[in-house]
């Protein structure tokens, strides 16, 4: 979750298929998106986005019209055979904010 499980703004989903763009869930609560990622999923208001390394996005999120600027470095697929999945409900540690 960006900018943290605080401020879900944007939750990485997974790559697209040829692994060059990262999809990321976009918060109910962001007014607003300003940048050059492609909106995949929505049409009043996205839902869905692909974001490419190296182009920023800024993020208006919440009611007081807080602004992120997110960029995405790279992306580095690992294969895995083990399932990481992250715990719902409980409260986040401190080393993640």
């Amino acid at each position: 979750m960006l900018p943290s499980r605080k401020t879900p703004a944007l939750t990485y989903m997974g790559s697209t298929k040829d692994g060059k763009k990262a999809l990321m869930l976009v918060s109910s609560d962001v007014k607003s998106l300003f940048g050059d990622a492609r909106c995949v999923i929505g049409s009043q208001t996205c839902q869905l986005l692909a974001l490419e390394p190296e182009l920023p996005e800024t993020i208006v999120y919440g009611n007081g019209g807080k602004t992120y600027t997110i960029e995405l470095r790279k992306i580095h697929l690992v294969e895995s055979s083990e399932i990481n999945k992250a715990p719902l409900g409980e409260p986040p540690s401190p080393k993640d904010e």
